[in-house]
């Protein structure tokens, strides 16, 4: 089985695969083809593999990030991954394995009840 990637290598290896970089202070114009972004509003966060759109509140993991450029669901975006990292992926973590963790703590938000509260978007 080939080495194992963490989350920021492989928002790495996603990131180069689909031009997007990231000048010195860190912002990029939204992946979101749907989000006419004049000016970058976009923050990247390369260590944990996370990404945020300050302007339409579009973000994630680097799943979130497959899926939102090429408009497919979660598991299509895992597959693409490993094809982009050739088959090296980081472990699956979150509940059981089920794939939310992948989910930054921000897209996480505690209800009154003090149960965690997935956004609609983070929903399958």
């Amino acid at each position: 089985m080939p080495d194992e990637l963490d989350y920021g290598e492989l928002m790495h290896l996603v990131c180069e695969h689909y031009g997007i970089s990231s000048p010195g202070w860190g912002k990029v114009h939204c992946p979101d083809p749907d989000h006419d972004d004049s000016r970058p509003s976009c923050s990247l966060d390369m260590s944990k593999g996370v990404w945020r759109c300050h302007g339409c509140g579009a973000g994630g993991g680097v799943y979130h990030l497959i899926s939102t450029i090429e408009g497919m669901d979660l598991g299509l975006a895992r597959q693409r991954a490993a094809e982009i990292a050739g088959g090296r992926l980081p472990p699956v973590s979150g509940a059981a394995g089920g794939g939310r963790g992948d989910l930054p703590s921000w897209a996480r938000s505690q209800s009154p009840g003090g149960r965690t509260h997935l956004p609609d978007w983070a929903r399958r």
